[in-house]
């Protein structure tokens, strides 16, 4: 019973963690992408 109860506790704190480490990740190859446009925007 208490092994099934410290499974849920760590699903419940992973999941919030994941959502932010993947918005945090889609937000840098965002930025990396911008980044290399410009790059390349002011070469040509």
């Amino acid at each position: 019973m208490r092994c099934s109860n410290s499974v849920v506790v760590y699903g419940e704190i992973i999941q919030p963690m994941s959502m932010v480490v993947n918005n945090f990740f889609v937000k840098s190859v965002k930025f990396f992408l911008s980044l290399l446009l410009l790059q390349q925007k002011l070469q040509f």
